[in-house]
């Protein structure tokens, strides 16, 4: 197999709905694009099957015996936009693809953002917000993107797209992990307090995975669990935040009543930090990475607003 070909079967991988709505003439410029000056090696070091990656990530957890049950783990385009669990002698959590490939997508337009913040691409990763937003995080569907933007959004520093990629893999074991306490827990507890329990055995699932990759115990292909992505559970909910934020400019309103709220969430994930954390933590480039994030969330939210007043977002109303 080629460069291109091991970069195909990358691109196949990272977008497996789309690519009966993609010729595959578009995917071998996006390839020979992205990938140019790529070895072999290269490629193979960045090429990451999904399935192969959730089931190493999960063996991971399963390691640090806190819970006896052996979840079976299912990843489906079924457009809820959440993860869930079907509960039985062996539980099946089910992660709908849209979920992943949204919160992939907003995390390297993200990070682009931050790269390049001229005019340009400010425009191109504001497009893709839009995308995010409304196609993706109101109509459930996940969007076919213009090529030329994708090509040059992706035109960033190795680093910045690997910490992208990172920050969703540590997402991807917060949401698994949480839908995994659902699967085992057997008490009585209000929908909210199980909710908020299943966000702390998630989190302690986290932090174990940040210790043993701190010991050099997590096996290469999987050293995501980097100490400065402690705060990748709030980037998650700063998604679901920006999704409610955009709404309310539309004057549409989620009411939180039997699950909480996403900022009710990070109020009790940053208490649960100061409880699980030891002291020796480095919080000093975590905390620089999170506010590097949020200062990309403010720019489009004020870019949200601007448009919105300038009526520039009118065609969206009815979504």
């Amino acid at each position: 197999m080629n460069v291109n070909d091991k970069a195909i079967e990358l691109y196949k991988r990272i977008f497996p709905s789309r690519l009966g709505q993609i010729p595959k003439g578009l995917i071998d410029k996006f390839v020979k694009e992205i990938y140019p000056k790529s070895t072999q090696e290269d490629i193979a070091k960045t090429q990451k099957d999904f399935i192969f990656t959730e089931k190493l990530i999960i063996e991971q957890i399963l390691s640090l015996d806190l819970i006896e049950t052996e979840p079976k783990y299912l990843s489906l385009y079924a457009k809820r936009m959440n993860a869930s669990v079907i509960k039985s002698k062996t539980p099946t959590i089910i992660c709908d693809e849209l979920l992943q490939y949204t919160l992939m997508s907003f995390y390297l337009t993200i990070y682009s953002l931050y790269h390049d913040g001229n005019e340009e691409n400010f425009a191109r990763c504001f497009k893709n917000f839009i995308v995010l937003l409304d196609l993706q995080g109101n109509r459930r569907e996940i969007g076919v993107h213009n090529f030329q933007d994708l090509i040059k959004m992706c035109k960033m520093p190795s680093n910045l797209i690997e910490i992208a990629m990172d920050t969703f893999w540590v997402s991807w074991t917060f949401i698994f992990s949480h839908e995994m306490y659902h699967a085992i827990c057997n008490e009585q507890k209000t929908p909210l307090e199980e909710e908020l329990e299943a966000d702390k055995f998630a989190y302690l699932v986290l932090m174990n995975l940040i210790q043993k990759q701190n010991i050099k115990e997590m096996p290469d292909n999987i050293a995501v669990f980097f100490e400065y992505l402690y705060l990748a559970p709030m980037m998650l909910l700063d998604y679901f935040k920006l999704l409610d934020f955009y709404n309310a400019l539309f004057g549409r309103t989620v009411s939180y009543i039997e699950h909480p709220s996403p900022e009710h969430r990070q109020e009790k994930l940053f208490e649960l930090f100061d409880e699980l954390a030891s002291d020796s933590f480095n919080t000093e480039v975590g905390n620089n990475l999170y506010n590097i994030f949020l200062d990309q969330v403010d720019l489009l939210k004020d870019q949200l607003e601007i448009k919105k007043q300038e009526g520039k977002l009118d065609f969206l109303s009815k979504t």
